[in-house]
């Protein structure tokens, strides 16, 4: 089911594949402010939540209205890489009412991974990104705690070995998509040349019936 999904996908405009691809995060990210908001309504009030917020809603907008289809190929990576500025600026400001933000991060990871595109970049940023993202909450300068430290790097690790791992079936897939390609070609080179040979039999039969015809 996933393959027809892509294929769905792909039979979308650019501006209406990249509003899908930014839906998940919004929506787990919107029932959790809510939540978040009702149980402690001052959250709002904290510059980097309000911050946050204004810079999802802006990557909502330009993933459906920028005319995606005029600029190069790469650029709506630029998204999930934004997402991920965002994501952090709602943990640092709301870690201590809304637990488990930054592990948001895996949508953009997801998005960056799947898109096949700058597979070295994505794997970089599927590390360094998470790992800014929890840095900026632990006092590294004052002194982290072994426990800090450990859970500063576990997050960003996890969502390594998640880019990875999509990166790795994405190429299977790939490899497999070719193979199946080619056998389709094979198969067509084989159907063309069997309906050559029963044309060219049925000269050669219509040619004896005529010459059987004669005599």
């Amino acid at each position: 089911q996933p393959t027809k999904l892509l294929f769905h996908l792909r039979r979308l405009g650019p501006r209406a594949r990249i509003g899908l691809c930014h839906l998940p995060l919004t929506v787990v990210l919107t029932f959790a402010m809510i939540a978040a908001t009702v149980a402690s309504p001052i959250l709002l009030e904290r510059e980097l939540v309000v911050a946050g917020l204004a810079g999802h809603g802006m990557l909502i907008l330009a993933a459906w209205l920028v005319p995606w289809e005029r600029l190069p190929h790469g650029a709506p990576l630029l998204i999930p890489v934004c997402d991920l500025v965002v994501i952090g600026l709602l943990h640092n400001g709301a870690s201590d009412i809304l637990r488990g933000l930054a592990a948001l991060a895996v949508f953009p990871v997801i998005w960056l991974s799947v898109s096949g595109m700058f597979p070295w970049a994505a794997a970089i940023i599927s590390f360094v990104g998470p790992l800014v993202i929890m840095a900026a909450s632990v006092p590294l300068l004052s002194g982290a705690t072994g426990a800090q430290l450990t859970s500063m790097f576990l997050l960003p690790l996890m969502l390594l070995a998640v880019s990875l791992a999509i990166r790795s079936v994405a190429g299977n897939v790939a490899v497999q998509q070719r193979q199946l390609e080619r056998q389709d070609r094979e198969l067509r080179e084989l159907l063309n040349s069997s309906i050559e040979r029963e044309r060219l039999l049925g000269t050669v039969l219509d040619t004896v019936d005529v010459g059987i015809v004669v005599v």
